[in-house]
């Protein structure tokens, strides 16, 4: 987790592939260790919105999983 951290705190965009085959914004890594992330069917097929997983459940949704790393736009 501190990979991901470091890339949500350097202002990255992190994009997770997870089991099956399903995109994530990884959005936040909370104190406890949980995961805070965007997904377009959070809340059923095309439901967009915010799930977050306990360090388990993550473990065993990215167990063979990629991430995309989107650096931020530099300030104006």
């Amino acid at each position: 987790l501190d990979g991901l951290r470091s890339e949500l705190s350097a202002g990255h965009t992190v994009v997770a592939l997870i089991v099956p085959g399903h995109f994530v914004l990884i959005e936040a890594i909370e104190q406890d260790a949980s995961i805070v992330v965007w997904d377009a069917n959070a809340s059923g097929i095309l439901k967009p919105g915010k799930r977050t997983y306990t360090l388990l459940e993550w473990a065993a949704l990215w167990q063979d999983g990629y991430c995309l790393v989107l650096p931020g736009l530099p300030p104006a």
